[in-house]
């Protein structure tokens, strides 16, 4: 993944301003650049296409979330203790969810009618049933979740139940402390997978 430059980042920003008001079908390459102040040429030396960089935009988005849960994970912390550290580290994702997630669902709605785009577009989810699913492995092989777990359907539940959590937290905006709802229904979950106390 190339680094963002002052240009590139500058494009990026445009875009993620553009599909928040008018939404990303409606937002053209055109549109991003008069925001941006830059050429279509320098768009295109960037991206290859708007859609080019919405799924750039979806990578940077899911390494940086990747790493910010990563780090919340401490050396020899138990995996249900580690989902609630991590959970602790969420409430940016939830801050940016009544911009983010609207228009993740408007892209989602375009990449579905382009197989080769509905691919690309849910990389990062599957990215993500991968790593929970390593964890609940991890979890089963520590002892601190019960044997007869079944890692993949239960990375399954837990990404829906995130993804729940984010719709909700784009719904309600700042009503509630979402952080702390879902660190709640986590050790709900976890309650039932294994120990948490």
């Amino acid at each position: 993944m190339p680094a963002n430059t002052p240009l590139r980042q500058r494009i990026i920003d445009s875009a993620l301003t553009l599909f928040a008001k008018d939404g990303y079908d409606s937002t053209s390459v055109q549109n991003i650049c008069q925001m941006a102040g830059v050429s279509k040429g320098a768009f295109y030396h960037h991206f290859a296409s708007k859609q080019a960089l919405f799924l750039n935009m979806m990578d940077d988005w899911t390494h940086n979330l990747v790493e910010i849960v990563s780090e919340a994970i401490a050396p020899g912390m138990a995996v249900p203790e580690a989902f609630l550290a991590m959970n602790a580290h969420l409430a940016e994702v939830f801050k940016a969810a009544p911009t983010g997630f609207p228009i993740l669902v408007d892209f989602w709605r375009q990449a579905a009618l382009r197989d080769e785009t509905w691919e690309k577009a849910f990389a990062p989810y599957h990215d993500f049933l991968k790593f929970f699913e390593g964890l609940i492995c991890q979890g089963i092989a520590e002892g601190s979740l019960r044997a007869e777990i079944d890692a993949k359907q239960t990375s399954y539940l837990l990404v829906a139940f995130y993804m729940g959590f984010l719709l909700q937290a784009a719904l309600y905006r700042d009503s509630l402390n979402w952080t702390e709802l879902s660190g709640y229904g986590l050790r709900q979950i976890f309650a039932g997978l294994g120990s948490v106390k």
